[in-house]
């Protein structure tokens, strides 16, 4: 079994309103006073596939800081856990900005070989403190 697939009897793939593209990104996930530190492993528009050890169940709020490098090295957005396989969590984005948006797809863009430019980049997120801060939740 592939380990970043959706849960078995997910037809996810169907259900995407945006492409999705294959690309690691270093990034921050937090919810109920944790916070880890992670990588993406797919990511669109309108969410992200992650490995997070945590137990943070299914409609969980999450906060997810993606360094993304260059102008904007962190975008910081909301979100809500859709779904969880073993290590593996699917997030979908809440609230997105039109700026957030614009940067997403040109990760996605880039990803797919779409659009020119440099992926984001494991040193690009690391200020050498180990955190980041990625705001407050909202209810």
């Amino acid at each position: 079994m592939d380990p970043l697939a959706p849960p078995p009897g997910d037809d996810a793939e169907e259900r995407r309103a945006h492409p999705r593209a294959t690309v690691e990104i270093p990034a921050w996930v937090a919810a109920d006073g944790a916070r880890i530190h992670t990588v993406t492993q797919d990511l669109s528009i309108g969410g992200v596939r992650m490995r997070a050890v945590t137990e943070w169940p299914s409609n969980e709020k999450v906060e997810v800081a993606l360094a993304l490098g260059g102008e904007r090295p962190t975008l910081s957005l909301q979100g809500r856990v859709v779904w969880r396989f073993g290590d593996w969590i699917g997030v979908t984005f809440v609230n997105v900005t039109s700026e957030a948006e614009r940067a997403l797809q040109q990760q996605v863009n880039i990803a797919l070989g779409l659009e020119t430019g440099t992926p984001a980049d494991a040193a690009d997120f690391d200020d050498g403190s180990g955190t980041v801060e990625v705001g407050s939740l909202k209810s």
